[in-house]
């Protein structure tokens, strides 16, 4: 087959085709409560303008190029919370795209603003924010903030009609973040959408045959294979001048959806001749040589990989992660052996991602395992955080539509802060105490006094070099970051000053308070708990039923789970403060484990920690896999299996949980004290 000579100019035949499959009446769904309801939907640029109703401030229709200012006010799970952020989707010249929204606080409502593309034919804006058990959005109660802006003539933007058509229908929007829960445009209502796009704009279906094929599958399963290949061999005969990423698509259409080979290997080769260097070759010499096995052969691939298709500007966004994963296989080979000098020439080319990696997997590792001096590791966490602190804006973790900018920044930070902190722990090791102070200067001001382990080092930093510890004791306090020792030492700060009228506890209490978020009766929930029915080290079966009223504390953990055993002395503190009140009752139990020994490990370190293993329990075996039968129940509601993980109940319903520890003891202890005293009350 001939591609070269069949791509040409469309025809009408085309669109033909398409409108031949069904007839449809343009019905576009909405939801109201339990109830689908249907409204003509009219897409067409209006003459006249109003304001919109969902956003005050917005005046409909929105004009493409121009930059909307307007209101939000918090709606659902964002009412009250503090810190908001917003996005939005936007699809511009057939291709979707994910942007900011600037917005902040002013009173009982957020001041937003936001560019629209010139090019952009239809946005939705999602708010958020992110919350302990993960993030929290409001998309107008699942009826979407959407918007199809128009030129400045007031014509609709091409490409309007098909993302109307299907950023609303779950068959096609799972990119978008779960931004519809239940909402869903029907198969048919997008049908109707791509086709009004095809007429509308038939010389843009190239930008979009994928989608028109995705379509047409979810639409015609039983003639897909022959309805597609008589389109797409129309297609083929009537376009020319076709780009790569568009032979691309074709290619994989017919190799993966079609499994037509004949013409999928005419397409590669097309590709091949125009495009030697391009992006289907690239992915295809990268595949090669990063194939596993002898590494030495595979590291010599990856080198004269970069040769031939060196890391420049014609290097897509979409294939960023190819070089990512070059450069982290090239350092840590450089780094296995110990040629730290090669490792630190390729620092410049690398972006923050694939230095992170490359941090995380040399650096990190080795730290935790002691297997390299930690004067070596110093050679190269130097100039690693250095180009981290450089490149943390660089939006390397962008991709795809999964994080906004903002987003990637963020996550950026976080990284470089938990690098930071391993740099600071090397600096600290090697006696370097004005240099880890210093490194702690450039941590993130929301994580500079967040770790309580971390605040140890702090003060003890300081200690060594005759400073004030007080102020540094007193942020900790703030964040409810103090381990027992922290809170000695401030105590005796404290103690060396005249106070009147007050005392340490106040002190303390006052400063916790400055960031302290208090967990109200709005926190509690209302689920009906799976029975607990767990066993004793012995085996023996055992069962909690619970008093009525008396308050259940469950904290799931595993031998494995560092974190869990990392909150046990404040749990284990926390039960002991409970012993004489039999209304409240603390449990430990062992679950998720995969060795046949866990239930002596677990027994030996509760005995070596002189805890009391009247509080420890095992989750029941299930068949053939881990001691989780109990713990499974509960994660399907919580729809996570992670650990530690505290459950509270009381009388058969649980009333709170939390996943995780954030390290801070003083932190956990009152969390817990605040929910006991909470449902002691209500």
């Amino acid at each position: 087959m001939k591609l070269e000579k069949k791509l040409k100019v469309l025809p009408i035949i085309l669109v033909v085709l398409f409108f031949s499959l069904s007839t449809i009446n343009c019905k576009a769904q909405t939801n109201t409560g339990n109830q689908q309801q249907s409204k003509t939907i009219n897409l067409a640029a209006p003459n006249k303008t109003k304001k919109d109703t969902l956003l005050p401030g917005i005046t409909l229709p929105v004009i493409a190029g121009k930059t909307l200012h307007f209101r939000y006010f918090p709606k659902g799970d964002l009412k009250n919370k503090q810190n908001i952020n917003g996005l939005a989707y936007t699809y511009q010249d057939f291709k979707w795209h994910i942007k900011d929204v600037n917005i902040e606080k002013d009173k009982g409502a957020w001041n937003c603003s936001f560019k629209i593309p010139k090019d952009c034919a239809f946005l939705a804006f999602k708010f958020y924010t992110n919350t302990e058990n993960g993030i929290v959005t409001d998309t107008n109660t699942d009826n979407g903030y959407m918007y199809t802006p128009v030129s400045s003539e007031y014509r609709r933007m091409p490409g309007s009609s098909l993302a109307w058509g299907t950023f609303r229908n779950k068959n096609f929007n799972s990119n978008f973040g779960n931004y519809f829960k239940e909402f869903s445009a029907s198969n048919e209502a997008t049908e109707f959408w791509l086709k009004k796009e095809v007429k509308d704009n038939p010389g843009n279906l190239p930008k979009f045959i994928d989608t028109y094929i995705n379509i047409l599958k979810v639409r015609k399963p039983e003639k897909f294979a022959k309805i597609a290949n008589k389109i797409l061999d129309n297609f083929l005969n009537d376009f020319k001048d076709l780009s790569e990423s568009q032979l691309i698509t074709l290619k994989n259409i017919y190799q993966f959806e079609l499994k037509n080979t004949k013409v999928s290997d005419s397409l590669h080769q097309v590709i091949a001749n125009r495009y030697p260097k391009g992006i289907e070759m690239r992915s295809q010499a990268f595949m090669t040589a990063n194939q596993l096995g002898d590494e030495a052969n595979r590291f010599n691939k990856l080198v004269q990989f970069l040769k031939d298709f060196p890391n420049d500007n014609s290097v897509p966004k979409s294939q960023y992660f190819i070089y990512n994963k070059v450069y982290s296989v090239l350092f840590e080979h450089f780094f296995v052996k110990k040629e730290f000098d090669k490792a630190i020439d390729l620092l410049p080319a690398m972006n923050f991602v694939s230095i992170n990696d490359s941090y995380h997997f040399t650096v990190s590792k080795a730290y935790h395992f002691k297997s390299v001096s930690t004067e070596n590791l110093l050679k190269l966490s130097t100039p690693m955080i250095a180009e981290l602190r450089k490149k943390n804006n660089d939006l390397s973790y962008m991709s795809g539509l999964y994080w906004s900018p903002n987003q990637a920044t963020e996550n950026a930070n976080n990284e470089l802060d938990r690098k930071l902190k391993v740099h600071i722990k090397i600096l600290n090791d090697l006696g370097k105490y004005r240099e880890a102070l210093e490194a702690f200067s450039t941590l993130s001001t929301n994580q500079r006094y967040t770790d309580s382990d971390l605040n140890e080092l702090y003060v003890s930093l300081l200690q060594q070099l005759n400073k004030d510890i007080k102020p540094v004791l007193e942020e900790a306090a703030k964040f409810n970051a103090l381990t027992p020792h922290l809170t000695k030492l401030l105590e005796d700060e404290y103690n060396k000053e005249a106070h009147v009228n007050s005392d340490f506890n106040e002190y303390l209490a006052a400063l916790k308070s400055a960031n302290k978020n208090e967990l109200t009766t709005e926190d509690l929930i209302f689920v009906k708990s799976p029975s607990l029915v767990f066993e004793d080290a012995s085996g023996n079966s055992k069962t909690i039923m619970g008093k009525k009223d008396q308050i259940i504390i469950l904290d799931f953990w595993a031998n494995w789970c560092a974190p869990c055993k990392k909150s046990f002395p404040a749990m284990h503190r926390l039960s002991e403060s409970y012993s004489e009140n039999q209304n409240v009752q603390f449990y430990f139990v062992n679950t998720s484990e995969n060795t046949s020994n866990y239930k002596e490990k677990a027994v030996e370190y509760f005995k070596n920690n002189s805890y009391s293993d009247s509080l420890l329990l095992f989750d029941i075996k299930s068949q053939n896999g881990p001691n989780n039968v109990t713990f499974s129940k509960f994660s399907t509601l919580f729809s996570s299996s992670g650990i530690p993980r505290k459950v509270i109940i009381k009388n058969g319903q649980i009333r709170y949980t939390s996943e995780g520890y954030s390290g801070n003891p003083s932190e956990l202890t009152d969390e817990i004290n605040n929910i006991i005293y909470l449902l002691e009350n209500e």
